[in-house]
């Protein structure tokens, strides 16, 4: 505790505990001062506070709160109140005034709560705990000439308030960080003048005031220029969905503001956003685009935005805004009963009928081409003839042409069929079956082999194929993604089983996107073939729509998240419309894209998704409850994933289970014969094939593993 002899003096000279430089002085010992000032040199009993640098003030001395106080002191009178403290060690001297009164004349119940501190650095900081009714305070430094200083306030009531901290640096000889002049010194030609640039940077600065002051020294005289830079604290709120407000079931748009705050994911961003789904990490997002949520259930639901650093840290306080919206409950009165061939069954004749049994009477005005489509693997959209039986409850299809044989054909039916009462078929319809294959020896035959480069070309590094029929010729095609060279390259079929070796279209991609991952799909309802890659190194898909004579328009790509590596195409809500599902394995995530029709793709929804660097995808129907599941490989913790799709367009994680090996590629089919979907995985550097079982019910065998040999 500090004894003052009067309530405008200072009392005993006490020991900083380090030498603390100031204004190029080292100093050991300070006095301070019962008007709420500490000081280096003699004591001043002025009371009545001014602006500084000044000579008749106080000097040298640190203006924490310099008013005309009153603590407790040996000429108390009946105001007098509040102890003055203070504490030193080798890291910081603190002199805390303890709710200190005014002295009482026009500041009756006026009570002060603050600290000076001083560093070893020579940083000086004042914290204000507490700052209860009227001041006029001078606070500051100033040198032992009274003729250099910085003020920070004077007499502005508005400045100090609770819970403030102002932190004072010498920043060295050449000013704070936060300040760059150019150039330092010169010579300047009487009469002449010089421009002097100074720049202020508020990069990695926390939110507040900042001030410094430029020192100006020639042989014709010094000046002093003032600094102040103002850093406010950054915020973000959510201006829709409103809180409370109910939506039925599907994607939900989140859109935001934010105020100073750039995010990216950069060094010199500000930092970004994380999204958290009901109190659980989501993902990040590195723009200020409005996000697009999924995997919301029934009822009450809270979306919350956070704002983080450059390297994922809290930036304090804690910056986020929430919303609770609500998902109202489904009425389900329109169902799927029965449906040939049934699930995952390897069938003959390859040209069959497709039939669907629903529970009440269909309106025949909503059953089409678009909401009920048959693709094939390698067909691509199959048309055909579309009939209804059984007063109206059984849809017929019949292929207008043979599938392939061994091919693999998915059927979706989309929200969109109504039964004759106007229902819905709430979360859609899909399965999977196989054509049977005719009986063979395995052993293959090389019929012919070329290069997938041009005569003298260098190294493209091609990256797997698809075989689909682009032309509508009966006949399968192939395009080729090469990582090196940017490109697509597509050989036709010319329906002898020949492709001409020199004779190809090439499509590019985006410089340095590394096409990689790819699928064949009809994204734009046409029916017609398209096509889609996955780029690893731009992180992102590009999709090339066709127009049916094996040709593509050029691309249009569209953001996915880090190291597209994996890629699904599926119907996820149920619209009619393929969407894009993305395993990326440096995002440590998936990520969705929705199809808004004509094969255009709306913002991306990454899902965190708890596995290990997510490498490759498949799809299937792992609970055999008409919608599409998802399997996710995983590298790193070496897993097989399971992810239900709700028929809402989201993928809900459900279970996992330890693989043995990293998973490289994975596909599903029914391996054992028993019509439920198993799980095959290419195992990296392990030299295996996995094979996971799936009972139907939405459960993983463990692995049973397979040598690979050559």
């Amino acid at each position: 505790q500090i004894t003052f002899p009067h309530n405008d003096q200072a009392g005993d000279s006490i020991s900083i505990g380090f030498d603390f430089t100031f204004y190029e002085q080292t100093y050991l010992y300070c006095i301070v001062n019962a008007n709420g000032w500490l000081g280096f040199g003699s004591d001043n009993t002025e009371w009545n506070n001014v602006e500084i640098p000044r000579v008749d003030a106080p000097r040298p001395a640190i203006f924490g709160f310099w008013d005309d106080l009153n603590p407790v002191n040996d000429e108390c009178n009946e105001y007098c109140s509040g102890e003055v403290y203070y504490h030193s060690d080798s890291t910081r001297m603190v002199v805390w005034f303890n709710q200190v009164a005014h002295w009482e004349e026009g500041e009756e119940n006026s009570h002060y709560n603050f600290q000076i501190v001083l560093y070893p650095s020579g940083d000086i900081q004042f914290n204000y705990a507490e700052i209860t009714g009227t001041h006029s305070a001078t606070i500051g430094i100033q040198n032992a000439t009274g003729d250099t200083g910085l003020q920070v306030a004077y007499t502005n009531n508005d400045y100090v308030h609770a819970d403030l901290s102002v932190r004072l640096s010498t920043g060295g000889s050449t000013g704070p960080d936060w300040i760059s002049i150019s150039p330092l010194q010169g010579e300047i030609e009487q009469g002449a003048s010089q421009t002097v640039d100074v720049e202020l940077n508020s990069t990695g600065l926390e939110d507040g005031d900042y001030f410094t002051t430029i020192l100006i020294s020639s042989n014709g005289g010094n000046g002093t220029v003032p600094v102040s830079l103002s850093v406010p604290l950054p915020s973000i709120t959510i201006i829709n969905p409103a809180d409370g407000e109910s939506f039925d079931p599907g994607y939900r748009e989140v859109s935001f503001e934010l105020n100073n705050f750039e995010p990216g994911d950069e060094n010199l961003s500000d930092g970004h956003i994380v999204l958290y789904t009901n109190g659980s990490f989501t993902a990040n997002y590195y723009l200020p685009d409005s996000i697009t949520v999924a995997n919301l259930i029934e009822g009450e639901n809270t979306i919350k935005l956070r704002l983080v650093d450059i390297n994922g840290g809290e930036i304090p306080p804690d910056i986020f805004d929430e919303v609770n919206i609500i998902i109202n409950p489904e009425e389900i009165l329109f169902n799927i009963v029965s449906v040939a061939p049934s699930s995952q069954l390897i069938t003959a004749p390859v040209d069959g009928n497709i039939t669907i049994d629903f529970d009440n009477a269909v309106d025949p005005s909503t059953v089409n081409s678009s909401t009920i489509r048959v693709f094939g693997q390698w067909t691509g959209i199959m048309p055909g003839i579309i009939s209804l039986e059984e007063g109206n409850h059984r849809v017929l299809f019949t292929p207008a042409n043979a599938f392939s044989a061994g091919e693999h054909i998915t059927i979706t039916i989309s929200k969109n069929v109504l039964s004759f009462n106007g229902d819905p078929l709430v979360h859609g319809y899909a399965w999977q079956f196989w054509i049977a294959s005719g009986p063979g020896s395995l052993d293959l035959v090389e019929v012919d082999k070329f290069s997938t480069r041009l005569p003298f070309e260098g190294w493209i590094q091609t990256y797997g194929s698809y075989a689909g029929d682009l032309n509508g010729d009966g006949f399968h095609d192939y395009t080729v993604p090469n990582e090196r060279s940017n490109d697509i390259r597509v050989w036709l079929n010319d329906g002898e089983g020949n492709y001409v070796h020199n004779d190809f279209s090439v499509y590019s991609v985006p410089d340095d996107s590394y096409p990689s991952t790819n699928h064949g799909a009809d994204f734009n309802n046409d029916g017609l073939l398209d096509f889609v890659v996955g780029n690893t190194h731009s992180n992102t898909i590009c999709v090339f729509i066709g127009d049916g004579l094996g040709t593509f328009a050029p691309s249009v790509c569209y953001e996915a998240d880090q190291s597209v590596r994996g890629l699904s195409v599926m119907d996820l809500d149920a619209d009619g419309d393929s969407d894009v599902i993305t395993t990326n394995r440096d995002g440590n995530n998936i990520t969705i894209l929705p199809n808004l029709g004509e094969g255009v793709f709306t913002t991306r929804i990454p899902i965190e998704v708890g596995g290990g660097k997510e490498n490759s995808s498949a799809c299937g129907d792992a609970n055999e409850d008409g919608i599409m599941d998802l399997f996710v490989g995983t590298y790193e913790s070496e897993e097989i994933l399971l992810l239900l799709g709700d028929g809402n367009g989201g993928l809900i994680p459900a279970s996992s289970i330890e693989l043995e090996g990293s998973a490289w590629m994975i596909v599903t089919g029914d391996v054992n014969g028993d019509s439920h979907v198993d799980v095959v995985s290419a195992n990296s550097y392990t030299d295996e094939a996995a094979v996971i079982f799936g009972d139907g019910e939405g459960n993983l065998s463990p692995p049973t593993l397979y040598p690979v040999v050559g």
